[in-house]
């Protein structure tokens, strides 16, 4: 999904955006599809983060899933734990500093 959004930007392709949307916005879809969705979505556009994503990406059960995206390389791991939660916290508040918690 985030390798697929990666090329998708770097061809400038113009329906990457509504793809990765279409994913995310799916509440029967997987949860790691819809978060990956999301990242991607977020990678591939400059618009306001929206409530129903921001919801997803901030919701305790995504961040059972840590281990799961941990393993995406481009993800900068801070630790086999918090990966996840450090590229969420970075796209959706770049100005704020991290909490350790």
């Amino acid at each position: 999904m985030l390798a697929i959004a990666q090329l998708a930007r770097e061809q400038r392709d113009e329906r990457a955006p509504t793809w990765a949307r279409h994913l995310w916005s799916g509440p029967g879809r997987p949860p790691e599809l819809r978060i990956g969705a999301g990242l991607a979505w977020l990678c591939l556009v400059d618009e306001p983060v929206p409530d129903e994503l921001r919801a997803l990406l901030t919701d305790p059960r995504t961040d059972r899933l840590s281990d799961l995206f941990q393993r995406v390389p481009w993800l900068l791991p801070v630790d086999s734990t918090s990966g996840l939660r450090r590229c969420v916290h970075e796209m959706l508040t770049p100005d704020l500093p991290r909490s350790r918690a």
